[in-house]
């Protein structure tokens, strides 16, 4: 998965792909670390206090986090979870 992301870092800014590096190598925002671990938890109090917390990042950038990790999850759960036949 890192070398495919790393392949598409001219599709974005130094700074996304620098934070891409980052995560590639383990690094998390701590704001949204306590958010996945929070929900991985289900501590619905800790989700709420670390979602507000990642989005006061920047004027953009946590919602623009909380929008990554939302389709980050979307895919995984596409990926690995069975579709429902009717």
């Amino acid at each position: 998965l890192g070398a495919a992301v790393q392949d598409q870092w001219t599709r974005t800014t130094s700074l996304s792909a620098s934070l891409l590096d980052a995560a590639r190598a383990g690094y998390a925002v701590p704001e949204v670390a306590a958010l996945v671990a929070s929900a991985l938890r289900s501590n619905l109090a800790g989700v709420g206090k670390a979602l507000n917390a990642t989005l006061a990042i920047g004027h953009y950038s946590g919602a623009d986090l909380v929008a990554g990790l939302s389709g980050s999850l979307r895919a995984l759960a596409d990926a690995y979870l069975p579709i429902p036949t009717r």
